[in-house]
């Protein structure tokens, strides 16, 4: 039976216990704390210098997660039905082509808050677990052991702290034909994101090292592509339903208010209202 190994770069200890180490939906995994708080290296070298003396035979599933990450059901069922030759994530972004428009959709429903767990949302549109998307979004990534041991995958430096799994996730599926595939599953993520100089930087060097690559990858924050370079032409939208929730929505339709409520409706009429916020409290009790 595969097991789970969770590895976590941490400057925020609060947090890091709060998610990842006395969560009781990671009781049975194996946990790996990678200290950021004296030196300040990258994610991506920190995850690298862990592949790179990781020495133990036993096969498991790599969870990489940032320390505001929380899982908030057990994930062990999910696990023993994936697809050891994919890899995983909880969001992520897939784009559609048609009529000289590129559609991102952010597929993966989520929870987001701000960091003090105020302004809940939910985020993504919820798919079956193995939906195949473009990229993940960096707050979570599951790789079996076996796929990093055959093709020795690793993540890009020179992308420290932003679009490292993005990258990650284009590389496997360019070199080696390797899927990226939902893990749809509850979960909860302490950061709306902020988006500054510090990403640009990280998006426009992504940019130009896929410059020749035909085929365009979107990414969870922002509407630009990477790659495509016979689809510059293209109109990118970023779209926050699914393609065929207008049809669905004549019968059912879920959404989030302003105001941070879930909302059922059956034939435009509301049946159900909760408050994300309550969603949240009991989930984590």
């Amino acid at each position: 039976m595969n097991g789970l190994t969770v590895i976590t770069v941490v400057k925020n200890y609060d947090f890091y216990t709060q998610c990842i180490k006395t969560n009781k939906y990671l009781r049975t995994a194996k946990h790996i704390m990678l200290d950021n708080t004296h030196i300040n290296k990258s994610i991506s070298t920190r995850y690298n210098n862990f592949l790179d003396t990781y020495a133990e035979d036993t096969e498991t599933w790599f969870m990489f997660c940032h320390e505001d990450w929380q899982l908030l059901e057990d994930i062990s069922p999910l696990l023993a039905r994936l697809d050891t030759t994919s890899i995983y994530g909880p969001a992520g972004t897939r784009s559609f082509y048609w009529r000289k428009n590129i559609y991102l959709y952010r597929l993966g429903r989520i929870y987001s808050s701000n960091k003090d767990g105020s302004n809940p949302c939910l985020k993504g549109i919820s798919v079956r677990t193995g939906t195949k998307v473009d990229t993940f979004d960096c707050q979570c990534l599951l790789v079996h052991s076996s796929l990093l041991k055959k093709y020795a995958l690793r993540f890009d430096e020179s992308l420290p702290f932003d679009l490292y799994i993005e990258d990650f996730c284009i590389q496997a599926k360019e070199k080696f034909g390797i899927a990226s595939r939902v893990l749809q599953v509850a979960c909860w993520h302490f950061s709306r994101g902020t988006i500054g100089d510090r990403f640009f930087t990280a998006l426009h060097y992504l940019q130009k090292k896929y410059c020749t690559m035909p085929t365009a990858y979107g990414q969870c924050v922002t509407s630009d592509i990477i790659g495509g370079k016979d689809i510059k032409t293209y109109s990118v939208k970023r779209k926050q339903k699914a393609p065929w929730a207008n049809i669905i929505s004549l019968f059912y339709e879920e959404k989030t208010t302003k105001n941070d409520e879930r909302v059922i409706k059956i034939f435009k009429i509301p049946v159900y209202k909760e408050k994300i916020a309550d969603i949240l409290q009991e989930k984590i009790q």
